[in-house]
C-alpha cells in the first residue's frame, strides 16, 4: 500500500527502513575501504582531537548507525577523503 501526499509518494516503513538500511551499509563499505586503503585501524581515531571511538567506527562500517553531519565531517578529516567519495553508491 502506497500513500501520497503532494505528489510525493510516500512509501510503507518497512520498505523504507530496508531502503534506508541498505543506503547505511554502501555509506559504511565506502569508509571502510577508505580507511583500508590508507592502511588505518578504527582504533587509530580513537585519540585523535575528535575522536569517533572503535565502537562507534565499527558500527557506521556496518550500516548500524546513523551519524550526523558533524560525525561525517570528521570522518572525511580523517580519510582525507570528499563527502562524495563516500556518497558514491547506486541508490534505488
Amino acid at each position: 500500500m502506497h500513500f501520497y501526499a503532494d505528489n510525493f509518494k510516500i512509501m510503507p516503513n518497512n520498505s523504507l527502513d530496508k531502503k534506508y538500511q541498505k543506503f547505511l551499509i554502501e555509506i559504511g563499505k565506502n569508509i571502510k575501504s577508505h580507511r583500508k586503503k590508507l592502511n588505518l585501524k578504527q582504533k587509530d581515531f580513537d585519540y585523535e582531537p575528535n575522536p569517533i571511538e572503535n565502537r562507534n567506527w565499527r558500527r557506521i562500517e556496518l550500516g548500524n548507525r546513523n551519524f550526523t553531519m558533524k560525525t561525517l565531517f570528521n570522518i572525511c578529516k580523517k580519510l582525507n577523503c570528499q563527502p562524495k567519495d563516500l556518497f558514491d553508491i547506486d541508490f534505488d
